[in-house]
């Protein structure tokens, strides 16, 4: 990447990677590269720990690392901004765990974005915590470190919470996207694993449910939308069908391009 003068500003999109922290994905996946509505535009890919959630973690009350939100707002933005020509016009999107951090990035501290985007995120997690601490003891990590037990530290869970943030996001234009777990145009053939954990949600789910992890998001996006649209808040929402391992981030990034270019060719946020 070619460093810039502080004169030289970059309208400048994030991109937050979802639970495996993977940056590449926006590049194999989602294929950014050949967006050339982004070419004027800066594209900042950081990665993250496994399951990290955008978040600081507990740790059982203990606090310290990973401390995800602290290192993106403390040294990733500062340091596009110092050294890359990183404006002060920002958008942000995100992939499930990414969208998660980019909305709760944006609802806690309003006007940091110009416009943010989520993709099959869990939105209001505290509304289905056995769904995520099943999916972090599935990946061998320590779920209850990140946000900690739900019924005990409920408190911390509401906090994070993008849903119960929502007011944050009044003026904001928001995108969600989600599917709702029924199989769609964009999967393929091979089924989504089990994950011990969810019985429940199985148990629950409507028929010809195949991904339990996306009929969960897409509950939750249908419920941030609805919290948003009774404030007046300018949202977009688009709910499909699909499963949470399709290819629909590629599809759901283009559809929500116009909407993040605006912000990020308007006014600068603060």
């Amino acid at each position: 990447m070619e460093r810039r003068g502080r004169g030289d500003r970059w309208p400048t999109l994030y991109l937050l990677a979802g639970g495996d922290g993977d940056h590449t994905t926006w590049t194999t996946l989602f294929r950014v590269q050949e967006l050339t509505e982004l070419l004027d535009v800066l594209v900042v890919m950081p990665g993250m720990p496994l399951f990290g959630f955008w978040t600081d973690w507990w740790n059982h009350g203990r606090q310290g690392p990973p401390r995800v939100r602290t290192y993106f707002l403390r040294e990733v933005v500062p340091l596009v901004e110092r050294d890359y020509g990183a404006g002060r016009r920002r958008a942000a999107a995100g992939e499930s765990q990414g969208g998660f951090g980019a909305l709760g990035f944006t609802a806690r501290i309003p006007g940091l974005f110009g416009a943010v985007a989520a993709f099959g995120a869990p939105v209001h997690p505290v509304r289905h915590p056995e769904m995520w601490l099943s999916g972090a003891t599935y990946l061998g990590v320590d779920g209850y470190a990140i946000f900690g037990d739900p019924w005990q530290q409920w408190r911390t869970w509401l906090d994070w919470d993008p849903f119960h943030h929502a007011e944050g996001l009044r003026r904001t234009p928001v995108y969600l996207a989600s599917g709702d777990g029924t199989p769609g145009p964009l999967d393929g053939e091979e089924p989504e694993p089990h994950i011990p954990g969810t019985e429940k949600w199985v148990a629950l789910a409507g028929d010809g449910i195949v991904s339990v992890t996306e009929a969960v998001c897409g509950e939750e996006t249908r419920m941030l939308s609805a919290r948003l649209t009774s404030l007046g808040a300018p949202v977009t929402t688009h709910l499909y069908p699909g499963t949470h391992t399709g290819t629909y981030g590629y599809r759901e990034l283009r559809h929500a391009l116009p909407m993040l270019l605006a912000a990020l060719r308007g006014r600068p946020c603060r």
